[in-house]
């Protein structure tokens, strides 16, 4: 099925590679439906991304959480055993969180 299924020697923190597809879930919503209209689509698509996880609970990314859900705990249970050695890395390249826009990994101390 291609390369992303073969793991490099040493590994590498691509997860999900068993996957034959893969589901981002995007709301959008128009700014004249204000804060309503913003609550709705949020709501619809928490809930389709939960169904979603109910079918297959191994689905959740961190480059495609919101900002809401993007913490600390719930990547560091994404990236499981990857999780020390990718802040490891963001410590030694970017150590002052200038790429902070990516809310994965925050550089470790």
């Amino acid at each position: 099925m291609g390369a992303c299924r073969t793991p490099s020697e040493g590994g590498n923190v691509l997860l999900h590679r068993g996957c034959n597809y893969w589901i981002i879930v995007e709301g959008k919503w128009e700014n004249s439906a204000g804060v309503a209209g913003r609550e709705k689509t949020q709501a619809w698509t928490r809930a389709l991304c939960n169904e979603l996880k109910a079918i297959d609970g191994n689905t959740a990314t961190a480059h495609a959480m919101s900002e809401t859900e993007s913490h600390e705990q719930e990547v560091e249970k994404i990236f499981d055993e990857h999780y020390q050695r990718l802040r490891a890395a963001k410590a030694r390249y970017d150590p002052t969180n200038v790429l902070r826009l990516n809310r994965n990994i925050s550089p470790a101390k």
